[in-house]
């Protein structure tokens, strides 16, 4: 089928299910999907149903991996890689700096780059 026609086809398709709700889950709309006059449509929402939802996770926990390794591999150790490993992946995760001044100070270790 010839691009033109795909994008004829999905005006149409967004035409016709334009008074429906926007959060409608593709099960729904494929339901909804004749296949006899939307046989794009029909074909890529199945495509979309198909599809696992968390095959970004993954591939976001790799990337992060090489971005953390490449510089500092020869310089910190284990137990340091894997901290900056857990902190670049839940990035998103609240840390309170006073909380983590009051643990470093109560460590007195000269391991550190700064003392307290």
């Amino acid at each position: 089928m010839p691009l033109s026609a795909v994008q004829a086809e999905y005006k149409l398709w967004c035409a016709k299910i334009s008074s429906t709700d926007p959060s409608t889950e593709i099960l729904k709309l494929f339901e909804y999907c004749d296949g006899t006059f939307f046989r794009a449509m029909n074909l890529l929402l199945k495509v979309m149903a198909t599809l696992p939802v968390t095959t970004a996770s993954v591939e976001r926990s790799f990337s992060t991996m090489k971005r953390i390794k490449t510089l500092p591999r020869s310089v910190m150790g284990d137990d340091r890689l894997n901290a900056l490993a857990m902190m670049s992946i839940h990035w998103d995760t609240v840390v309170d700096p006073e909380e983590v001044l009051d643990r470093l100070a109560k460590k007195k270790s000269e391991s550190y780059f700064f003392k307290v």
